[in-house]
């Protein structure tokens, strides 16, 4: 069974591109592709920052994604 970590999930922005287009000015402050990011990223249900390793009930699976052909 898949491990329910937001790096798994529908709902996390963990690209550096994604997540700068999902929050408008970001890159004032420098960079989403910056080191000092790491692998911190947006829950798009919960609008909130994450870490890839973060976990949440509301977990839903990516792989669901490709297997259905959304995007």
């Amino acid at each position: 069974m898949e491990q329910p970590q937001c790096s798994r999930c529908r709902h996390a922005l963990l690209r550096a591109d994604r997540l700068e287009a999902a929050i408008p000015g970001l890159n004032i402050l420098s960079s989403a592709y910056g080191s000092v990011r790491a692998e911190t990223g947006l829950c798009r249900r919960h609008d909130k920052f994450i870490t890839a390793r973060s976990t949440c009930p509301d977990f839903e699976s990516k792989a669901a994604d490709r297997r259905s052909g959304a995007t």
